[in-house]
């Protein structure tokens, strides 16, 4: 039987057989330019912008304010820096951590928080499916983004005005010492989605993918000026908006960089300038900020501590 760990081991090495075997890297190299490194430096504005503003989506989802911004920050640059080394989303679980040793907030808070976020994020994803984003690369009918857009909504619908009967459903469940903590996150969820914080997490959503494609249009525009229009980046941003929703090896590394690939390929570049230009992209959104959370974790951990010292009292 394949598992998930399974399929990520044979997913590693068979990009590690690609990469030996069938890439010619020397004319990868020779595709790379200046205008590869600038266009690296000059996104970091952008990408340190975006990062601020999902913090800020962060804190109003947890807080419904955005007291202590400065430290949500921290904890998302910590959380995309781990994810570099981390595979799936593993690394989301840092900002409850983080959050809970700085700010002593409840994991149970910190975690709805996160998941909602995500919910928006994959929401708005299949609305934009929806409306025909990504069609290229997606072979499949409209009925079934139809029905999980639908799910979604409903599911929210339901946990925020009927939050007292999944109450009373989990008080008839067996598991006694779970019931206060499955409770509590339901009644957190019902919080969290009632809240103003929530509409202005779905404006700031829409914000954040807005820039994300800014910040790949800046990039391809510094590479290849007039060679590239925004409508062919608004293919290549489909790709890899749908490359990187796809849970596998730590940093997307791998499949991020062949959805870029594929589109560019589409549009008439060439194999190995196309493979420069999406690892420039790629590492234009991990390499600083990994460094970057590479300090503040040598300066301020990750709130592991706080978990150890809790479970010695235990």
């Amino acid at each position: 039987m394949i598992t998930s760990k399974n399929y990520r081991w044979i997913l590693a090495i068979c990009l590690i057989f690609i990469t030996c075997f069938f890439i010619d890297w020397g004319a990868v190299k020779d595709a790379f330019s200046s205008q590869h490194f600038e266009a690296l430096l000059i996104s970091q504005p952008i990408q340190f912008l975006l990062i601020y503003i999902a913090s800020y989506r962060l804190a109003i989802l947890i807080q419904n304010n955005s007291n202590k911004i400065l430290v949500f920050f921290q904890a998302y640059i910590l959380s995309i820096g781990f994810n570099t080394f981390l595979p799936g989303r593993i690394s989301e679980i840092v900002k409850v951590t983080y959050l809970k040793e700085w700010l002593n907030i409840p994991a149970t808070n910190s975690s709805v928080g996160v998941i909602v976020e995500r919910l928006i994020d994959f929401l708005t994803l299949i609305g934009l499916v929806l409306l025909g984003f990504g069609s290229l690369w997606l072979d499949s009918n409209f009925f079934l983004f139809a029905s999980i857009f639908v799910l979604i909504v409903l599911f929210i619908i339901f946990i925020s005005i009927y939050s007292d009967l999944i109450c009373r459903f989990i008080d008839t469940l067996p598991f006694n010492g779970l019931k206060d903590n499955l409770k509590n996150i339901v009644l957190k969820f019902k919080e969290t989605l009632r809240s103003k914080g929530f509409t202005l997490a779905l404006i700031l959503s829409i914000f954040l993918w807005v820039g994300s494609y800014l910040m790949l249009l800046l990039i391809l525009k510094t590479i290849y000026g007039s060679g590239i229009s925004m409508n062919d980046t608004l293919i290549i941003f489909s790709a890899m908006s749908l490359g990187r929703s796809i849970p596998g090896l730590p940093g997307g590394i791998g499949i991020y960089e062949a959805a870029i690939v594929i589109a560019m390929e589409y549009l008439g570049f060439g194999f190995s300038e196309s493979l420069a230009t999406a690892i420039t992209v790629h590492a234009s959104q991990i390499v600083f900020v990994t460094l970057l959370s590479l300090i503040l974790f040598g300066k301020k951990g990750i709130g592991l501590s706080f978990l150890i010292k809790k479970f010695k009292r235990e």
